[in-house]
């Protein structure tokens, strides 16, 4: 095996931009739909935290299609091949995204 060490490099800092991205537009959506002056509020709002963690987690942990297919013979990694930091990330989505939706219905 003498692949590169950076073979998966380019594609990892391209899945880390579009964690940034995800990161913006949802924290630049939540924070509109909060400091607007409109009595109603969209519904999608309690899907954004956990879009915010999602794109926090592929910020600091990257997933390269390339990767995945090459170490498990699959672009799609099973969620139990997930770095940790990722799950945790989706817990604390999950979590933010359902105290939402229960101070929705308070």
């Amino acid at each position: 095996m003498n692949e590169p060490i950076d073979q998966f490099a380019k594609s990892k800092s391209m899945t880390r931009i579009g964690g940034i991205f995800i990161m913006l537009v949802s924290a630049a959506t939540l924070y509109y739909i909060f400091t607007s002056s409109e009595q109603s509020v969209p519904r999608i709002y309690v899907v954004l935290p956990f879009m915010f963690m999602l794109g926090f987690g592929l910020m600091l942990f990257p997933i390269s299609k390339a990767e995945t297919l090459h170490l498990y013979g699959t672009t799609q990694i099973p969620f139990k091949h997930m770095p940790l930091g990722m799950k945790i990330c989706f817990g604390i989505g999950i979590v933010l995204t359902l105290m939402l939706l229960i101070l929705q219905i308070l």
